[in-house]
């Protein structure tokens, strides 16, 4: 009753944008643990999980009420796996089939949304699988990607379930290096306002100054000796 209270409760605190790095909900024989890194959303969210081996009929694995996502663990019973489903995830391993997990999220405003992944059947048998949930700058989840938590070993090696582990990994998307644009921005101010005031340096020699000057000169000068030189000739 403890735990329902504290998952029913609201989050009554100031609303704070996505600011962190992930989030991880791991789901195991019969608990479902959430743990969190410093991660904050301003509404709450529900995400029920469910694992088909045909892709059509589908079993709840389990379901979780996030209303902030705060530093901490909260556990969430879930149903095991059946002795028939267990017996058919076998099946479906030895035939190299695929497990198709549908993650269903319902936001504080009534929408849902269903995300399907699937993989290996195998990969249920050894160890837990992962499945990568991206999410935009919002915090809102945008798609969603299975895959084994490690590599596959021999046939040898594989268990016969009784429930599934899945782990949830939340991505968040990450800034990138920015240019340094405000150093450049009050660099063209300082010289903007030098040029206005007048105190602006050239530090050009003087031929780069006034080359535009000095060049018809030299010509005319140049012009008028060869002048002066022919005229006694043409005496």
């Amino acid at each position: 009753m403890a735990l329902k209270r504290l998952l029913e409760k609201p989050y009554d605190g100031p609303s704070c944008p996505l600011r962190s790095s992930f989030t991880t909900v791991e789901i195991g024989i019969s608990r479902a643990v959430v743990t969190t890194q410093d991660v904050e959303y301003d509404s709450p969210v529900s995400m029920t999980i469910y694992h088909a081996l045909d892709g059509k009929h589908w079993h709840e694995t389990g379901k979780t009420n996030l209303h902030n996502l705060n530093p901490g663990k909260i556990s969430v019973p879930i149903s095991a796996m059946s002795k028939e489903m267990s017996q058919a995830l076998m099946g479906e391993c030895n035939e190299d089939e695929y497990m198709h997990v549908k993650t269903v999220v319902q936001t504080a405003v009534s929408k849902e949304l269903e995300f399907l992944s699937f993989a290996k059947s195998c990969a249920f048998q050894q160890s837990s699988a992962i499945l990568n949930v991206n999410v935009d700058h919002s915090g809102s989840i945008v798609s969603t990607s299975l895959s084994p938590s490690m590599g596959m070993g021999s046939f040898d090696d594989f268990i016969k379930p009784t429930s599934l582990e899945i782990n949830y990994v939340f991505k968040h998307p990450e800034v990138g290096p920015m240019p340094d644009t405000a150093t450049y921005i009050n660099r063209l101010d300082k010289e903007r306002e030098a040029k206005e005031r007048g105190s602006t340096q050239d530090n050009r020699s003087f031929f780069a100054k006034y080359w535009m000057y000095i060049v018809p000169v030299v010509l005319f000068v140049l012009l008028s000796g060869s002048a002066n030189a022919d005229a006694p000739a043409g005496r």
